[in-house]
């Protein structure tokens, strides 16, 4: 009797365990649940499935040789053992029962010790793909992160990145990437790059745009100018006329541009006295140089460089005017000696030809008169086929070219330089006869205006004005 009460209690405990776990005819063994869908299953969410290249963990879902399922209405969620020692947590959203998942948001742990989320491949400690929003302090590499993101090592962050705080990468090391950030979607065009005490912003064929800034300083910047890459080059025409129609000032900025956030103390730095343009007055003038702006929030800008070409070729017409007015006082210097000469002249006093002596003063006036014009005459022929000609290029600064005829029956000839105050400066004596010429240079002479005076037989045949630039 008590062998067959023993018999009854052991199949009685067999046949309560036997309803707790199901094994099926395929091998699979359920805990709570009598259709274990997997190798080992609890309840009817909790799956475990050892395949041949993964191990997996699922809730809500389950591999039917093909395709991931879900089991019932709801999230689904799994973690992936993957033979070479990658972990992936693998999720999805609300669905149909025996709906496919097609695709999992996945975060992934590689072998390496590298971080992904949303790639199932990090190449960097840290790989994100898609929007982050960071509002504590994040480390990686580091044990007691000190700012919102403290980064060791390189990092990888692909997409849209909002972090709530300052932001420290490579803090203390010496790398060649101190700072670098991409929007290009080029790797190695960065938009903002800094390295070895420079930042950068772009590069040739990915640049920046527009900087809108309250204050700027550099030490050295360049302006790319190269002549191969313009078309369509002119030179500017009438800079001194267009620049008087323009006019500078000196004014304050208005507190109302500047964010409510930021100190009297920064602001009162910002709106100090000032000197420059009136974007809308420069427009008129020189409409290349003003952008208008995108938005009523915008202002005009200036291309405050973009004047100085413009001031360049204001100072070179000036100078030429100035030249030219320079010439023209010489000239009408030399006319006032001369003038001056001829006012001397004509009011020397007179002899008293009353007198006995001064008819004798006048008797050999006389003949001194008809002497002259004895010589007069006989030079006459050596005299009439000379000629002197203005110099080329007058004024000059290197060297200027002065030609003269000397006639075949000329006894002499001399070409002589004097400065304005009468003294010689330089004597050229010819031996040859017809169109001649002399090089003066420049550079034996200060600046200045000069007569060059042409002698054929001791006698003037004409004088000239040369100027000379430097």
């Amino acid at each position: 009797m008590k062998k067959l009460l023993l018999f009854f209690a052991l199949f009685a405990t067999a046949t309560t365990a036997m309803s707790q776990i199901k094994v099926t005819t395929a091998g699979n063994v359920g805990v709570g649940t009598n259709a274990p869908l997997h190798k080992f299953q609890i309840g009817s969410i909790w799956t475990f499935h050892d395949g041949s290249t993964n191990k997996i963990i699922g809730r809500n879902s389950f591999w039917n040789g093909t395709n991931h399922v879900r089991i019932q209405q709801g999230y689904a969620s799994q973690i992936v053992f993957d033979p070479n020692g990658k972990i992936e947590f693998q999720m999805v959203g609300d669905g149909a029962p025996n709906s496919i998942i097609p695709s999992w948001n996945t975060v992934t742990m590689a072998n390496n010790g590298n971080l992904g989320i949303g790639i199932t491949s990090p190449a960097q400690k840290l790989h994100v793909v898609g929007n982050t929003t960071i509002t504590g302090n994040l480390g990686v590499g580091v044990t007691s992160p000190t700012q919102k993101l403290h980064v060791f090592g390189t990092s990888f962050l692909q997409g849209n990145v909002n972090i709530g705080g300052a932001i420290q990468i490579n803090p203390y090391t010496n790398t060649d990437y101190a700072v670098y950030l991409d929007w290009t979607g080029d790797y190695g065009h960065a938009a903002i790059y800094s390295g070895s005490f420079r930042l950068q912003l772009g590069k040739t064929n990915n640049r920046v745009y527009k900087i809108f800034a309250y204050n700027t300083s550099s030490i050295d910047y360049g302006v790319s100018s190269d002549e191969r890459i313009k078309e369509n080059i002119t030179l500017l025409e009438n800079p001194i006329e267009k620049i008087k129609q323009i006019s500078g000032y000196r004014y304050n900025l208005k507190r109302g541009i500047f964010p409510e956030d930021i100190s009297e103390e920064e602001v009162a730095g910002f709106t100090k006295n000032r000197i420059g343009f009136l974007a809308q007055e420069v427009e008129k003038v020189f409409p290349e140089l003003v952008t208008h702006p995108q938005s009523e929030e915008e202002f005009c800008s200036m291309n405050y460089d973009g004047m100085i070409p413009v001031l360049l070729e204001a100072i070179k017409e000036q100078q030429t005017q100035i030249e030219h007015l320079r010439t023209l006082i010489y000239e009408r210097e030399y006319d006032m000696l001369f003038l001056m000469d001829q006012i001397d002249a004509c009011c020397q006093n007179k002899p008293d030809y009353s007198s006995p002596r001064g008819q004798e003063e006048k008797d050999i006036e006389n003949e001194n008169i008809e002497k002259n014009l004895s010589n007069i005459e006989n030079n006459s022929q050596s005299v009439e086929k000379a000629r002197l000609f203005q110099n080329i290029p007058n004024p000059f600064s290197i060297d200027t070219k002065i030609e003269f005829e000397i006639p075949e029956n000329a006894h002499s000839a001399k070409l002589l330089i004097h400065d304005m105050q009468g003294a010689e400066i330089k004597s050229y004596n010819m031996t040859q006869k017809g169109l001649c010429a002399i090089v003066v240079n420049g550079f034996e002479l200060t600046a200045g205006m000069y007569l060059y005076t042409l002698l054929i037989d001791n006698k003037i045949i004409d004088t000239k004005r040369m100027i000379l630039t430097k």
